[in-house]
């Protein structure tokens, strides 16, 4: 990494801790921003349904209530973060299109492909999932049933889509 630049992206880093730093970072952002942002709209959902989420969303208290407010936290923690005198803008917090969120790999979008879309999360949320579904989950095991499948989604997101390595 270069000592002059005043602004850090995962770029700059050697292409084996990009592989272990960036790609995890990246899917949790997708996963930040996405709970955030849409899934509450996703009522219909098979992640919604089959993980019974709407016995837990939206939570005042618990496990998912943590989660939200971890979320918040997270976003405020990389805003500060690109304020100080040597930023990290890998990650662009208050970005709401997918395709621009990670500075250094902005997915390409045409008239025929919109790139990485909400719609694209969702089908994969939808095919980590499958047809399984939960029976009467408390609230961790639906947090866990939520991680599990973000992960999923999003490794596969950052690797057809962003196509980070």
């Amino acid at each position: 990494m270069k000592s002059d630049e005043p602004t850090v992206d995962f770029g700059q880093l050697p292409p084996a801790l990009r592989r272990e730093v960036a790609r995890p970072m990246i899917q949790f952002h997708y996963f930040a921003r996405y709970f955030r942002q849409h899934l509450l709209e996703e009522k219909n959902a098979p992640l919604y349904k089959g993980g019974k989420l709407g016995q837990h969303l939206p939570a005042s208290t618990g496990p998912l209530a943590d989660l939200t407010d971890f979320f918040t936290e997270y976003e405020s923690w990389l805003r500060e973060l690109g304020v100080s005198e040597r930023r990290f803008g890998a990650l662009h917090p208050d970005e709401t299109d997918f395709n621009k969120m990670v500075a250094d790999k902005p997915i390409a979008t045409s008239f025929f492909n919109k790139g990485l879309t909400d719609d694209v999360i969702r089908a994969e949320l939808n095919d980590a999932v499958g047809k399984t579904n939960l029976d009467n989950p408390d609230a961790p095991r639906a947090l866990r049933w939520l991680v599990e499948a973000f992960n999923k989604a999003t490794e596969k997101v950052v690797d057809t889509k962003l196509q980070y390595s």
